[in-house]
């Protein structure tokens, strides 16, 4: 008797094959149709190569284009501001220098600028492009406000520069003083400024020596003695008795010491009257 072979129960599905014979047929769908994935690749490869020739068409092009920029030369410098003081011809040469082979859009202008700057009397300088193919250099000359030393001077922000011949312009103050006292110095000379200035006498000249001593000259060649300390006293002192006493018989005096705790004393001309010496000496008696 045969066996009967049993059914599958109600709801059940069939036997599915085994897993790996799935894996299979699933790896086999998944790379079917060979001939679409390989006119891909020819027209990826394609794309690959159009891209290509354009880049290197656009290179070239590019490679052209810096090369014409770079050919552009400058043909004007233009210069602007007031010049008195800057030498012309050495401008000229320190700019033609900086250039060289330089074009209009390669120049480096910070450069530039740094070398226009470096040149004597030459404050400040600014430089820019004008299209199509000048620059404009833009140029502050130094404000000197007094002489420092024998070969410096001090602009009008109290920063020091160097020129040639400064002895030559004796028409600026002269200022001297120790490495590092020059900031106290100015202070000192725009104090005295001010007060001798409402009584108009003119300070041509203030000296601070190593002992810390001051020294002024006024204009006509007055000598101050001031000392190292009370010097604003000392000068009010010294205004009141040029008031009372001086102001008639000025140009005869040489120096006045004010180095004194409660006097001053009067060193007059060698062409002064024995009358003024007699002034001279009463005066220091009663100050």
């Amino acid at each position: 008797m045969k066996a009967r072979r049993r059914s599958p129960r109600r709801g059940a599905s069939a036997q599915r094959p085994p897993l790996r014979t799935r894996l299979a047929a699933w790896a086999g769908r998944l790379s079917w149709r060979p001939r679409r994935p390989r006119r891909r690749q020819l027209v990826l490869g394609g794309l690959v190569v159009s891209l290509a020739a354009a880049g290197l068409g656009l290179a070239h092009g590019s490679w052209r284009l810096a090369r014409a920029v770079a050919e552009v030369p400058v043909s004007r410098v233009a210069f602007s501001g007031e010049l008195r003081q800057v030498d012309r011809e050495a401008l000229v040469e320190r700019v033609e220098t900086a250039l060289g082979d330089q074009g209009f859009f390669t120049v480096d202008l910070g450069e530039l600028q740094q070398a226009v700057e470096a040149l004597p009397w030459v404050d400040r300088a600014r430089v820019r492009r004008r299209w199509p193919d000048e620059l404009e250099l833009v140029i502050q000359e130094q404000q000197p406000m007094a002489r420092w030393g024998d070969e410096e001077l001090i602009n009008r922000r109290g920063e020091r520069f160097r020129v040639d011949q400064v002895e030559e312009l004796t028409a600026l103050p002269s200022l001297r003083g120790p490495e590092g006292s020059m900031a106290e110095v100015m202070a000192r000379y725009r104090e005295l400024t001010e007060r001798l200035g409402a009584s108009a006498l003119a300070l041509v000249a203030l000296e601070l020596d190593q002992r810390g001593s001051w020294t002024a000259r006024l204009e006509g060649g007055v000598r101050l003695d001031l000392g190292s300390e009370q010097i604003e006293r000392r000068a009010e002192r010294f205004l009141r008795v040029y008031h009372a006493e001086l102001a008639r018989h000025f140009e005869q005096v040489a120096y006045v010491d004010l180095r004194y705790a409660n006097g001053l004393a009067v060193g007059w001309k060698a062409e002064a009257t024995e009358l003024s010496m007699n002034r001279a000496v009463a005066v220091r008696e009663r100050v």
